[in-house]
């Protein structure tokens, strides 16, 4: 699946720098924000700060970082149950490339390198991988916009195909 989703990537690059349009959307901004979430029956909470910058009408650089921690009873970590606070990090950056496909919205692919670790009292665990992604960015209004992608992760033994 992920030799399927670099090839599709790595053709879009292709295709797009024959016929980039600019984009009426940036791809250079900093953007940071509250997360609050629930996996597994477990409720965690943390933030997010994230970034682009855009190279030139086509290619673009971004990184991010989420910060989430869980002090559930309830939680598992590496098969067992643990009465203490559970603190995950996730750092990724990577390369991706857009191109308008017709007034909008803007066609989206990238490709990357994912960074986990998790901690829970005196126990860690990291994890490397990457992460390919496809979608549409398109804008939802004056202040907000639309983001809808199919990613696929692989990290270690991991292995996840999802949406955002």
């Amino acid at each position: 699946m992920l030799t399927r989703l670099i090839l599709a990537i790595c053709a879009s690059i292709i295709g797009v720098t024959s016929w980039a349009q600019e984009s009426v959307l940036p791809y250079t901004y900093v953007e940071a924000g509250y997360v609050r979430g629930e996996a597994t029956g477990v409720d965690s909470q943390g933030f997010r700060v994230k970034g682009s910058k855009a190279l030139n009408d086509f290619v673009y650089v971004s990184a991010s970082y989420v910060s989430v921690l869980s002090d559930d009873p309830r939680m598992s970590f590496n098969g067992v149950t643990i009465n203490d606070d559970v603190e995950v990090d996730q750092l990724d950056f990577g390369i991706g490339v857009h191109t308008v496909l017709d007034e909008v919205p803007d066609f989206v692919a990238e490709i990357n390198f994912v960074q986990t670790d998790a901690s829970a009292g005196s126990e860690s665990e990291r994890e490397s991988g990457y992460r390919g992604a496809i979608g549409f960015r398109l804008p939802g209004g004056e202040n907000y916009e639309v983001l809808t992608m199919i990613n696929h992760t692989r990290m270690g033994s991991y292995r996840e195909t999802g949406f955002e």
